[in-house]
């Protein structure tokens, strides 16, 4: 006859044995029996995280937090069809030899040095800022033409050329001058953030990427506080 394991009393003819650990008990050791048997140390850690994950994924998938609304103001603004030389005339330093193709009216000047008078052409900007022509002797005939009748052009014109710099200043040897028409004003429209002075809020998820894997998985779908759902922010 087999003793009880936990008494050591004789068990009877039919001791009862625990499925776990295999011990031998009398029925009444049996009932107050609690297996002692030892897991391995993995099978503790692994459970303890699976359930701290659990419950973070719970917790990020029914936290939300409120964002302020920003209040947009949209402004019409035109961009000017103005023509000036200024960034050139500022600082000519950089710009010896660069190709340049300047719109402009095309101007002729008569400089005197004594009794001598030497034709000079120019092209002018909206503001009357002038940069000298340089030309070679077939573009001087063009000028020449354009200028006809007037000291300046009333049509504006296009000039490809090549920026020099000599005694006087800024200059530009032209190679080629055509018609140029003056671009229409354009108006762009701007989009301007501001605070919003109503200090609205909107509900949004905190964790928008676990969320929507919670409420998949859970088939439910997870709404803000306005009973509206939060997919929109996902």
């Amino acid at each position: 006859m087999a003793k009880c394991d936990s008494c050591g009393r004789n068990s009877g003819k039919s001791p009862l044995e625990c499925p776990h650990c295999k011990g031998h008990f009398c029925r009444n050791c049996i009932v107050k029996h609690k297996c002692t048997r030892n897991l391995p140390p993995w099978i503790f850690i692994v459970g303890v995280t699976l359930i701290i994950i659990i419950l973070f994924m719970l917790y990020a998938a029914f936290s939300f937090t409120t964002v302020d609304l920003p209040r947009y103001v949209i402004s019409h603004q035109n961009l000017s069809n103005k023509i000036s030389f200024s960034e050139y005339l500022n600082d000519s330093s950089y710009l010896e030899q660069k190709n340049v193709t300047l719109h402009g009216f095309v101007k002729k000047s008569t400089v005197w040095s004594g009794p001598i008078g030497v034709t000079v052409f120019s092209i002018v900007d909206d503001s009357n800022n002038e940069i000298r022509l340089h030309t070679l002797f077939g573009l001087y005939n063009d000028l020449n033409n354009i200028l006809r009748k007037d000291n300046i052009s009333k049509n504006l014109y296009s000039l490809q050329g090549i920026f020099e710099t000599d005694g006087e200043g800024l200059a530009i040897q032209i190679k080629k001058i055509t018609p140029f028409e003056r671009p229409p004003v354009r108006e762009i429209v701007i989009n301007t953030t501001i605070p919003n002075p109503t200090q609205s809020t909107l509900t949004v998820p905190k964790f928008p990427g676990i969320r929507n894997f919670v409420s998949k998985l859970l088939g439910i779908k997870i709404v803000c506080e306005s009973g509206n759902s939060c997919n929109l922010f996902s």
